[in-house]
């Protein structure tokens, strides 16, 4: 019965978390409600933010749930092997110290290859997002980076060869010393055949969302439209102050800044970020003037355009009486319920969120990057113990080796009827 009163229930199409109106109503031009007033930018519909954007208690929770998963086994398979010796496990801050460290080397890998720095931002967020569902202690960073690269490529229109590609790698590393050992995934060794089994474990983790929606595109936009704010700024100022802001916005994405803030935010705070002086007269040009600037021109233009959507509904209102004239009656009982559920405000914002509030939000993304340059330097530069990387490393290699004994004693011990559904495995040969 449940199933049958199902199915003739009426069918609605759903585009994200908003539904469509029923099809058999859309005949009816009184039955199609005209859209709210409430800003809903477009990105809010994507998969990074549907799917990669988290609480900050719910991002280190989701860290935490995947290192002690991996933990427990590698203490499991210890406790269970005679003769085996008790790893040094990396703790949380462990593996986000030595993915740190290789997520500044993908940008040096992406010049050496050939490829658009576009290629570096999109890299770095597949390594980051790997990682929240996958330990360092299971698939070496190295690895993952040089996947990320490749999948980066490939998703962004810059498709590349896997033999070019693995050649020039290991032409920057150096690694024809090592042409007399089998390839090794535990070592970290590069090959066709390690970064392609790789690759589509990394899809997998990934669910398949490859679009990768980058500060960088909206410091663009900014950059363009702070000229109609602004028109006394002149080109050498724009370019200057466009090329200061690049440092601040490449060390964000060492940050979870894009796990937690939209790329709008985190452009703005990388302007905000900045001083530079001025080639038109012997002032700077101040970031957070600047910002404020642009804030307040854009909630002006969001009032406007608030205002003009409110009279744009009215005569769809006044419409809407027209054609139903002989149903009048029906017509007031739904006009006061919508009207009451999309009332103008009292506090008309353009940018959905109160200039203070937006400010808050900047201040915590550059506390967040901040965090991970040296105090007081102009540029920024990078802050990393590279001595406590390495020996993170040395531990690492351990845990790889015991990681990768768990999984070839699973396959051992997989029950004989899975292997008559085939079901399609990521396998890494050592």
């Amino acid at each position: 019965m449940a199933s049958d009163s199902a199915s003739l229930q009426p069918a609605v199409w759903r585009v994200g978390s908003t539904p469509h109106p029923m099809l058999d109503r859309l005949g009816n031009p009184l039955s199609v409600e005209p859209p709210s007033f409430d800003p809903h930018p477009a990105y809010l519909n994507s998969s990074q933010s549907r799917h990669w954007t988290f609480h900050p208690s719910a991002l280190a929770s989701l860290r935490r749930d995947t290192h002690e998963k991996v933990c427990d086994s590698i203490l499991q398979y210890v406790s269970e092997t005679p003769n085996s010796s008790h790893p040094e496990l990396l703790s949380v801050e462990d593996e986000v110290a030595i993915m740190r460290f290789y997520l500044m080397r993908i940008g040096k890998l992406v010049k050496a290859v050939g490829l658009p720095s576009l290629i570096e931002a999109t890299a770095m967020s597949f390594m980051k997002r790997f990682y929240l569902r996958n330990s360092c202690m299971q698939f070496h960073p190295k690895l993952i980076m040089l996947t990320s690269i490749y999948l980066a490529s490939k998703a962004e229109n810059y498709p590349i060869p896997l033999a070019h590609f693995c050649a020039q790698v290991n032409k920057n590393a150096g690694a024809s010393a090592q042409a007399q050992q089998a390839p090794s995934a535990v070592r970290g060794d590069v090959t066709e055949s390690i970064i392609s089994q790789i690759e589509f474990g990394m899809v997998q983790s990934l669910d398949f969302e490859l679009g990768v929606h980058g500060a960088h595109r909206a410091l663009y936009g900014f950059i363009l439209d702070i000229q109609t704010v602004m028109p006394h700024l002149t080109r050498d100022d724009l370019l200057a102050f466009a090329s200061s802001v690049q440092p601040y916005l490449h060390f964000s994405r060492l940050t979870d800044a894009e796990f937690l803030f939209t790329p709008s935010h985190i452009a703005l705070a990388s302007c905000w970020m900045c001083d530079v002086p001025s080639s038109s007269n012997k002032s700077s040009i101040h970031g957070k003037d600047l910002v404020m600037s642009w804030l307040k021109a854009k909630e002006e233009r969001g009032v406007y355009a608030f205002q003009k959507q409110q009279k744009e509904r009215d005569m769809w209102r006044q419409k809407q009486r027209v054609l139903a004239s002989e149903a009048a009656s029906e017509l007031d009982s739904r006009k006061d319920e919508a009207s009451a559920a999309h009332a103008l405000p009292k506090l008309v914002y353009g940018l959905g969120l109160p200039i203070d509030d937006i400010v808050v939000i900047l201040e915590r993304i550059a506390d967040m990057i901040y965090s991970v340059v040296i105090p007081g330097t102009i540029p920024p530069k990078l802050s990393m113990d590279v001595d406590r990387v390495k020996q993170i490393d040395l531990n690492l290699r351990s845990c790889l080796s015991i990681c990768e004994a768990v999984n070839q004693d699973a396959l051992r011990k997989r029950p004989a009827e899975d292997t008559d559904h085939q079901v399609k495995r990521v396998k890494i040969e050592t």
